[in-house]
């Protein structure tokens, strides 16, 4: 009996990437450098600008290696604390008296 060899292709939901980052980061880094350059029309104000583009597109680049999606994640951890309480206590307990 021969064997058949089935390619396996990647799919699934691909990131949906602006610049190489999240879309949504991208776009309010986009609007508040834009708010930047129409509230400071100097010359500051325009390099303020680049720099916090420059530096936030890099840093949301680096975001998007580790988890396209760490925007959405952080906002549903925000969301869902109330229903996840943190159970630890400063207190030993018997366990750790044991060891």
């Amino acid at each position: 009996m021969k064997l058949i060899s089935v390619p396996i292709r990647r799919i699934g939901f691909q990131a949906n990437l602006l610049l190489g980052a999240e879309r949504r980061l991208i776009l309010l880094l986009i609007s508040s450098v834009v708010l930047i350059v129409n509230n400071i029309p100097t010359l500051i104000g325009i390099s303020l600008a680049a720099v916090l583009f420059g530096v936030g597109l890099i840093a949301f680049r680096m975001m998007a290696i580790k988890d396209p999606f760490l925007s959405e994640i952080y906002i549903s951890h925000i969301k869902l604390r109330p229903y996840y309480p943190a159970r630890a206590t400063p207190f030993c307990t018997a366990q750790c008296k044991s060891s």
